[in-house]
């Protein structure tokens, strides 16, 4: 949500001065995201800090662009970190849509980076709360899931050690069968069925 603040605000820059009303819209939508997120994760308004109630409550005092994009970003920090201390995140709509997008794209060239800029979250805290969610970290959970994948088809009668190895998103085969034998003990090889 802090990276999509700060494409907004960027974006807001580029153009001429921001006028009130544009502002207004933009304090809306943060506050309409605020507001969506908590109740998809079951949280009642009542339970967030003072601080964003005063933020959900008032718009009086932004003056410019810079100040409610301070404001904005204050505001989501605290909304997380007073999750955070609640204990009450669960495996949020953001970590499926993690996990799915890893899962459909195993084939590809995949890094903690790119899932972060293709969703639009900050790196630290994507990570921190993929971890707190999975028990995994990102990079760690693509490992799994290369790993996992491959074994499935490495069960598939005649299907190569080495064509596997580039269908799971390892370009480098001694590369592939060090973590799959440090995954599960043997080499791929070993797995292999014969045709």
């Amino acid at each position: 949500m802090e990276a999509r603040i700060r494409a907004a605000f960027a974006e807001l820059a580029e153009k001429t001065p921001a006028s009130g009303e544009c502002l207004l819209e933009i304090y809306h939508l943060v506050v309409g995201a605020l507001v969506s997120d908590s109740l998809s994760r079951g949280v009642g308004l009542s339970a967030w800090s003072d601080g964003i109630e005063g933020f959900l409550l008032s718009y009086g005092g932004i003056n410019s662009a810079r100040e409610l994009q301070e404001k904005c970003l204050r505001a989501t920090g605290q909304y997380f970190d007073a999750l955070a201390r609640a204990g009450t995140f669960r495996k949020s709509a953001l970590v499926e849509e993690i996990m799915a997008y890893v899962r459909g794209n195993i084939a590809c060239r995949l890094s903690v980076s790119g899932i972060t800029e293709r969703f639009f979250y900050n790196a630290s805290y994507l990570t921190r709360i993929f971890k707190k969610e999975t028990g995994y970290s990102i990079g760690d959970y693509i490992i799994k899931q290369r790993m996992e994948r491959a074994r499935e088809l490495l069960a598939i009668p005649g299907k190569k050690a080495g064509d596997v190895c580039l269908e799971v998103g390892y370009e480098s085969f001694p590369h592939f069968s060090r973590i799959f034998k440090k995954w599960y003990g043997a080499s791929p090889k070993h797995f292999a069925q014969p045709g």
